[in-house]
């Protein structure tokens, strides 16, 4: 049996890591978890559990940080195997050409993982495992594609202990559960459109809904042995099913569990599904509806069936029951006008939410609304995962041809206050507001809702709250430095993958050899703390 390892760059619970611990365990292995952040020597703890296996769940944009900790730990332990997984994987697979890479893992890992970890403990090359990726004499190996799970019954319950050894996880206030898999919704700014596309094409829907009795025994375990005050279900779209919705609401509030919060769309909503919401202790919603342009609704995100009625009937219902509602917004969609993002305001406004959760546009390389973008000559280029670092900067949109941009930069950090406040929304205030140059401190001032929200939702104690206020504080002022050094890296983390592949194409080592120098064989630690 193997001694298997998941690793992070992020301080956070990752759902889909501690189903796949479950899985494992049952097939006899040992697994533990090491974040990153969390731990005073990552590499030597990693070295002391005598991992014979090393395993990281990326995001988009966690690539450099892959490359990074897997260099750090081949440098330190001979012979572990790397496998690099996630959501990530299914857009960018192009990791596993880079030398610290052994595989990579597409697709539901229940299944896949363990047949790996067999296939190594009896010391034979890979067999055909659905979805995985591999290197052999120098030629990468793709298999078909892993099937999608369908019966999570098959599987044992979730590993909730795992990462259960980190103080600030354990202590959390609030903690994450999931229900479902995927979204059916096509939202182009979304990667879960191309997800849909990919496994529509091969293999059937992404979205997928599970067990709500197995759920509940799930929060039931978490409540009685680590504490749970607020729960948060981390599903794209709580009600994306309204039967199954209905259904495990009348279970929850059936027992005896905390308030919780989720995300919803409007659509669906009901004055029934709304009232057994508030049976089921439901604190609050966030429901998506990104702008309150109808046409950019119509026309740029793809939610034309999210029209300005349902939005407001939903809203109404949710106060009428005493649920708070948040709204997600996107400014700097292609070509908006400042004129359509203070649409967004007044609708927010006429909805009387209760907090917004807003964001410049990203433009991930994985999102219908990118590709969108880049034809239609608003991007200078269609970028790649290693450029969701620049694409992420808070400060700037790279997006061309809109000549409102900066004020609707300024907009996303000032939109809390202009919904709340008619005297800084009176337009001789707000344009002068608008007018500035994006700067840190509209960036403090838009974050500072949020922390409220964490103190409230998160820390237990007078202690955990101030190093939240100071962690934040620090945040702001080394900003400028860390997203600097965060697009730095990445640029340099995807010339060696690409280097590494021409290198492979080519037969030549010279190029791999450089770039390996390039990404830093052996990670500096402090500089990766310094950037989470």
């Amino acid at each position: 049996m193997a001694r298997i390892a998941f690793v992070d760059s992020m301080a956070v619970e990752k759902l889909g890591v501690i189903y796949l611990s479950s899985a494992l365990k049952e097939c006899g292995h040992e697994v533990e978890i090491f974040l990153q952040p969390l731990e005073a020597d990552f590499v030597e703890r990693i070295a002391q559990f005598q991992a014979d296996v090393v395993a990281f769940g990326s995001f988009i944009g966690q690539e450099p940080d892959v490359i990074d900790l897997f260099s750090a730990i081949k440098a330190r332990i001979k012979d572990i195997k790397t496998v690099q997984g996630g959501p990530s994987t299914m857009i960018y697979s192009d990791l596993i050409y880079h030398p610290v890479v052994d595989f990579v893992l597409k697709g539901d890992g229940e299944e896949t993982l363990p047949a790996l970890l067999r296939s190594l403990d009896d010391r034979i090359p890979p067999p055909a495992i659905p979805g995985l990726l591999w290197q052999e004499e120098g030629q990468v190996i793709e298999n078909p594609g892993a099937a999608l799970i369908t019966d999570f019954n098959c599987y044992p319950p979730a590993d909730r202990d795992l990462h259960m050894k980190y103080d600030s996880l354990r202590s959390s206030r609030t903690k994450p559960f999931l229900m479902t898999r995927g979204c059916p919704f096509p939202c182009t700014f979304c990667g879960t459109a191309t997800l849909n596309k990919i496994f529509k094409k091969e293999k059937g829907l992404h979205f997928r809904y599970g067990d709500g009795e197995r759920t509940i025994a799930e929060l039931e375990y978490v409540k009685q042995n680590y504490g749970l005050e607020w729960v948060q279900f981390h599903d794209a779209t709580f009600n994306a099913h309204p039967k199954f919705a209905m259904k495990f609401l009348e279970l929850y509030a059936s027992r005896d569990l905390p308030p919780f919060i989720c995300n919803v769309r409007s659509e669906s909503v009901s004055e029934d599904l709304v009232r057994l919401f508030k049976e089921a202790r439901c604190d609050r919603v966030t429901m998506g509806i990104q702008s309150g342009s109808q046409r950019i609704r119509r026309e740029l995100s793809g939610r034309r069936t999210q029209t300005d009625e349902n939005i407001l009937y939903a809203c109404k219902l949710f106060k009428k029951y005493g649920i708070r509602v948040n709204i997600d917004l996107i400014f700097g969609w292609p070509g908006e006008t400042i004129a359509e993002g203070l649409e967004t305001i007044s609708f927010a406004r006429k909805a009387q939410v209760d907090k917004v959760n807003n964001n410049v546009m990203i433009y991930y390389p994985d999102a219908p609304i990118t590709r969108t973008a880049a034809e239609q000559g608003f991007l200078a280029k269609f970028p790649d995962v290693f450029e969701v670092a620049r694409l992420s900067n808070p400060l700037h949109s790279r997006l061309l041809k809109t000549p409102d941009i900066q004020k609707l930069v300024n907009l996303d950090k000032l939109a809390h206050y202009f919904i709340r406040s008619r005297v800084l929304a009176w337009p001789p205030i707000r344009d002068i507001l608008l007018g500035f140059k994006p700067n840190r401190f509209f960036y403090f001032l838009k974050n500072l809702p949020a922390l409220r929200v964490s103190m409230k939702y998160d820390a237990r104690s007078f202690k955990e709250k101030l190093n939240m206020i100071r962690g934040y504080i620090d945040a702001i002022l080394q900003m400028d430095e860390n997203l600097t050094t965060a697009a730095a890296r990445a640029e340099q983390a995807g010339a060696a993958v690409q280097a590494c592949k021409q290198a492979g194409n080519s037969g030549t080592d010279v190029q791999v050899v450089d770039a390996l120098v390039t990404s830093r064989k052996v990670v500096d630690e402090s500089l990766v703390s310094k950037l989470i």
